[in-house]
């Protein structure tokens, strides 16, 4: 079972490694992850929400945040 390695800024929670393979979180003005980004800065999945947080949409097949 790999480990996951989160990395923050601040408090915040900006991305994380596993495995080797780090995965980069952009997010809105909430704090909410709109998109997830590869090392190459290629989008893997992108998210979009209902009021109060319910997820919406997602967009790509790769793993969701942990």
């Amino acid at each position: 079972m790999p480990v996951t390695n989160y990395h923050t800024v601040n408090g915040q929670l900006i991305g994380e490694t596993t495995a080797g393979v780090r995965t980069d979180y952009l997010t809105d003005a909430l704090g909410s992850i709109t998109a997830t980004v590869n090392q190459s800065a290629q989008i893997i999945n992108t998210y979009r929400y209902k009021p109060f947080g319910e997820r919406l949409a997602k967009t790509g097949s790769g793993a969701d945040p942990s």
